[in-house]
């Protein structure tokens, strides 16, 4: 194995120029990580006879997988390339149900993680939202770690390492044994060390992603950390980009449901018209006519974009929260909007507020 493993490693890496897209290199990495993981498992069950044997195989393959982690170092410009090439795929994603889980997949690809994380920030805690791993990892730990993110809050509490990170803009390595980790998780992922970025949208931090590299016994290095890095703040642009393009559709609709039930009700007035104008002398025609409201109503001119908007949601029955996530904004913001809103419309409380909207769109439409 020793000859042609370090041929074909040398091959990889002879040249500044060879293999411009890393797509050897990253092949031939991963047969390593393959390779180290088998040799670290025959160590472990060898007996005295053929330990040496062994344990000289397993720091062959190290040292070959050193040199192609520092060939592929040597060429960040390939792993962004990656990157902007995985963003560009997510800008595609139209709701961010299936935004978040496709990023989990893309970070890992594009990065060379073997577990990667996307979680959300939400009343000074965090939870995971998609969890993406290596098949071949093993299944106990992943369904137990992948379980263990999805159903936890994990707080941000002061000095807590997400919470610095949260509060600098910046990404981290974090080892194994950092104190600043919940013992937990490390625990139950038995993760090596991973790396973290915090997801800003509009300056504020709505979540983070985080990833290592399993079983497979590589360290995270620097080039570990800019990868996280430029992701993560791509993906705070695909993101808001997504979100706000999925707010839209979603009032669009909402707003040609309230446009189709007010020509609705409006044919329905019509015909009650038509019956008493057919009924009616000719003074009494002039009457019902002069009773026309004139002109639509000023929606517009008394509600700003984003107080409609905010009435649109309430229009379905969401709750602050949801609001707040749809339009990516707080919902201290939200709250705002409605005591706005329920002031300018004359209205006792946010299903009057509503009820009034709705009679001012119905007018609109005549």
């Amino acid at each position: 194995m020793r000859g042609p493993l370090a041929e074909r490693a040398a091959a990889v890496v002879a040249g500044p120029r060879a293999d411009p897209d890393l797509t050897a290199a990253e092949a031939l990495e991963a047969d390593l990580a393959a390779r180290a993981r088998r040799a670290r498992s025959a160590l472990a069950d060898a007996g005295p006879a053929d330990a040496h044997d062994r344990a000289a195989a397993l720091v062959e393959i190290t040292e070959l997988r050193l040199a192609v982690r520092a060939h592929v170092a040597d060429r960040p410009d390939a792993v962004h390339r990656r990157i902007h090439a995985a963003l560009e795929r997510l800008r595609r994603v139209e709701r961010v149900a299936e935004l978040l889980p496709a990023a989990a997949r893309e970070l890992a690809g594009s990065c060379g993680f073997r577990r990667a994380v996307v979680s959300r920030i939400r009343n000074a805690r965090w939870r995971a939202e998609a969890v993406w791993m290596a098949p071949d990892l093993d299944p106990a730990t992943s369904a137990a770690t992948a379980e263990l993110l999805t159903t936890t809050w994990f707080p941000l509490g002061p000095g807590g390492l997400e919470t610095g990170l949260v509060h600098r803009r910046t990404a981290g390595l974090v080892a194994p044994d950092s104190p600043k980790t919940d013992p937990g998780l490390m625990e139950v992922s038995r993760t090596p060390g991973y790396v973290v970025a915090p997801v800003t949208v509009g300056g504020r931090p709505i979540g983070f992603l985080q990833a290592d590299c399993g079983d497979d016994g590589r360290e995270l290095t620097t080039l570990d950390l800019e990868a996280m890095r430029a992701f993560a703040m791509g993906f705070g642009l695909v993101f808001e980009r997504v979100a706000r393009l999925e707010g839209l559709a979603d009032r669009r609709r909402r707003l040609q449901d309230a446009a189709d039930a007010a020509v609705g009700g409006l044919e329905a007035i019509g015909s009650e018209e038509r019956t008493l104008v057919r009924g009616a002398t000719s003074g009494t025609v002039d009457h019902v006519a002069d009773a026309t409201p004139p002109g639509p109503s000023s929606v517009e001119l008394l509600l700003t974009a984003r107080e409609r908007e905010v009435l649109d949601h309430l229009v379905t029955g969401a709750r602050n929260g949801q609001i707040a996530a749809r339009l990516v904004i707080s919902e201290d913001t939200v709250k705002s909007h409605v005591r706005t809103i329920t002031r300018k419309l004359h209205a006792s409380n946010r299903a009057d507020a509503v009820a009034r909207y709705l009679r001012l769109v119905m007018r609109d439409g005549r």
